[in-house]
């Protein structure tokens, strides 16, 4: 396998300093269908995570307890709001979690090959974390000449795929193909593959069990923790619940024998598999020092562009944050790495 490029325009870099919490908000998604650009295969998105690990984050806080796959919350939900533990429900795009009421759901475990869910990424992550967010992901209708695969129906049970099951299909032996007309449901000819960036398939998706839309809904407890715990439990859950994403972690240190400023913990790796390196990598940063944030954030961009402009320094509740615009080339990272300005 060639070496993936990291194009500008898919370069994230994040800090976290505040943590996002779900909520049982509802919404619909928007109607708008975009084309995406398509990419070769060796391109793949990178998120780069600068994790503050100073002393600030061993204060300790009161949090919503995680989401906890051995318990069934459905008695924790009023019967006429609660969602089918085993059923499996969606949204297009960022936002709100999905309103069960309001569309028909898919089996997490297939009864038949015309229904249910087919995207066997999808299954381990729905098993751990109750969610998944799948880059692209399409339902099959089935019409005379064979049918074809459209964008997911909310009052619809027909057969759920995803692109990260490109060339493959279950327990099937040999490499297979979403597909339309009459080669469909899948085929063997990469040739036959649908079009994932092409509308109305250009959009990212995220599945819900129905279990975790009630822990949603639940009147969930409250516990005790450190930040720095409950970052790296964000943060491993929805690395985990990821795909079609490289995964790049940076610390801090200002301290000897490091120079101040950004180090590679980890070096770009699929999210597959990145989440589990993360869990450990996380638990042996102790929270401790000050943190160079500013200094890495710089350090990152220039390390992995060629150039970087719009470098705007702003003063925000007396911390200095940095936004700037970046050009990426292709730059190989490996643990340890200084990243240098």
């Amino acid at each position: 396998m060639s070496t993936p490029v990291y194009s500008g325009r898919l370069l994230a870099v994040v800090a976290i300093g505040a943590l996002t919490f779900s909520s049982p908000t509802f919404a619909d998604p928007d109607e708008a269908w975009l084309t995406r650009a398509p990419l070769a295969t060796d391109i793949r998105p990178l998120l780069v995570v600068v994790l503050d690990h100073s002393a600030a984050m061993a204060q300790r806080m009161d949090v919503v307890a995680r989401y906890d796959r051995s318990t069934d919350y459905s008695e924790a939900v009023a019967a006429p709001d609660r969602c089918e533990p085993d059923d499996v429900y969606w949204r297009r795009g960022p936002g709100p979690a999905p309103d069960c009421r309001s569309m028909a759901g898919f089996a997490l475990v297939p009864a038949t090959a015309g229904s249910g869910l087919h995207c066997d990424r999808a299954r381990d992550s729905l098993a751990r974390h109750g969610l998944f967010i799948a880059a692209r992901a399409a339902q099959r209708r089935s019409v005379a000449g064979g049918g074809y695969w459209d964008a997911p129906s909310a009052d619809r049970e027909d057969a759920v795929e995803c692109r990260s099951d490109r060339g493959s299909h279950g327990s099937e032996t040999g490499q297979w193909y979403a597909a339309n007309g009459p080669q469909g449901p899948w085929d063997s000819t990469p040739g036959e593959e649908i079009d994932w960036d092409a509308p109305p398939l250009g959009d990212a998706y995220i599945f819900y069990t129905g279990n975790y839309l009630n822990y949603l809904a639940s009147d969930r407890q409250t516990i005790e923790t450190s930040l720095a715990e409950f970052a790296r439990a964000m943060l491993v859950e929805a690395i985990g619940a990821t795909d079609d994403l490289d995964i790049a972690l940076i610390r801090l240190s200002d301290r000897e024998p490091d120079a101040e400023g950004g180090y590679v913990a980890l070096a770009p790796t699929p999210a597959v598999t990145a989440a589990s390196l993360l869990s450990t990598e996380l638990e042996n940063m102790p929270a401790s020092g000050a943190a160079p944030l500013a200094e890495a954030l710089v350090e990152v961009a220039a390390s992995g562009s060629s150039r970087m402009s719009e470098v705007n320094p702003t003063v925000m509740k007396g911390r200095l944050a940095m936004s700037f615009r970046i050009s990426c080339r292709s730059k190989t990272w490996s643990k340890e790495t200084k990243l240098e300005k």
